[in-house]
């Protein structure tokens, strides 16, 4: 059954530019690689998609990973994602979207935590994967996970990549850059 299940996310997912059902690095989709994260390291992702609506900001946190009990929340982007570098140096979307988060965990630390100590439970009670160890804090540091999936350096990308990373350490955003799965 599961094995369908995760055919079934390839097709609808990532298969749009499959040659020979093979998909070119460099056009994996957004979902297709947080899928693969969730599913090769099970023992760190305790959940996926957080969705949280007020008044104000709309928040949907891709990846939430448990490392020794402590709870990070993940933006998962692609190095080419128009949202992660303007033409000038002026601070992308991304920015915003991290500082929104942190002041959302900031805000919702202790209901976070409670909400991620019942999810913890109630996983392990029905044998699903958990990481080891229980929740018991939560980062307010959002991380952002940089997938670079370019396959073909050019002197364009080094120097977006160059860039991306000045703005980034600029603004003292969390974040770490992974070229596969």
């Amino acid at each position: 059954m599961c094995d369908k299940v995760i055919e079934r996310v390839k097709t609808c997912y990532s298969q749009k530019h499959a040659i020979n059902g093979i998909v070119d690095k460099e056009k994996w989709s957004e979902k297709f690689i947080q899928g693969t994260l969730i599913t090769q390291s099970s023992d760190f992702h305790l959940d996926s998609e957080f969705a949280y609506n007020d008044a104000t900001d709309k928040n949907r946190i891709d990846l939430i990973r448990c490392d020794n009990g402590v709870i990070t929340f993940v933006e998962l982007k692609r190095i080419a994602d128009g949202r992660m570098l303007h033409k000038t140096d002026e601070s992308p979307e991304i920015v915003d979207q991290i500082n929104r988060y942190k002041d959302f965990i900031t805000k919702y630390s202790v209901e976070l935590l409670a909400y991620y100590q019942k999810l913890y439970d109630v996983k392990a009670e029905l044998g699903l994967p958990v990481p080891q160890i229980r929740p018991s804090s939560i980062n307010p540091e959002p991380h952002l996970l940089i997938f670079d999936n370019w396959t073909k350096e050019t002197t364009g990308r080094k120097i977006h990549r160059e860039r991306l990373i000045d703005i980034l350490n600029r603004e003292k955003i969390n974040f770490s850059i992974q070229t596969d799965l």
